[in-house]
């Protein structure tokens, strides 16, 4: 039997944003909330702080084939057919008047991009969850929503893309 690991990825997107292997146990029979708690923390990854918190109800637990460098770098993945898939495009993100604009390199012929985007931050420390769908072809979305004053960091999840984490 080929061996497995766990994996946490978003609902919205398949964006992989943890991996693990687990003794004893297989990751098929667990819930997200059973991993992460209250949340799984974004760090960044040059001083490990935590930037972000993303809730269990936004992440499916998943169990594909081991592959150590999904292990080492899982927000570089995503899953395409339920298996995890080295992606090479990041997507951006900027502040608009009325929300904010995503950007992305354009899908396959036929495929919209689902996008999903956390911010955390502003003078309040308010959190907010954007969700948006493409258009076939398209390479950005504009998701509007009134954010308040203030800086917030970002994580921005794209159908197949690697996550970015950053700061608007």
């Amino acid at each position: 039997m080929t061996e497995q690991m766990t994996l946490l990825v978003n609902s919205h997107t398949q964006s992989v944003l943890a991996a693990a292997t687990l003794r004893g146990q297989s990751g098929s029979d667990l819930e997200a909330a059973d991993l992460v708690g209250e949340g799984l923390e974004i760090r960044n990854p040059a001083d490990g702080q935590v930037l972000l918190e993303v809730e269990p109800d936004e992440l499916e637990v998943k169990t594909a084939d081991l592959l150590g460098d999904v292990l080492l770098q899982p927000r570089a993945y995503a899953l395409v057919d339920d298996q995890p898939a080295l992606q090479i495009s990041t997507p951006g993100i900027i502040k608009t008047g009325t929300g904010v604009r995503v950007t992305y390199s354009a899908l396959p012929a036929g495929e919209k991009a689902k996008v999903w985007v956390q911010l955390e931050g502003g003078f309040q420390d308010e959190r907010f969850v954007l969700t948006a769908e493409g258009t076939s072809g398209g390479t950005s979305v504009d998701i509007n929503h009134t954010l308040p004053a203030g800086t917030f960091e970002a994580l921005v999840l794209v159908t197949k893309h690697k996550a970015t984490v950053a700061q608007i």
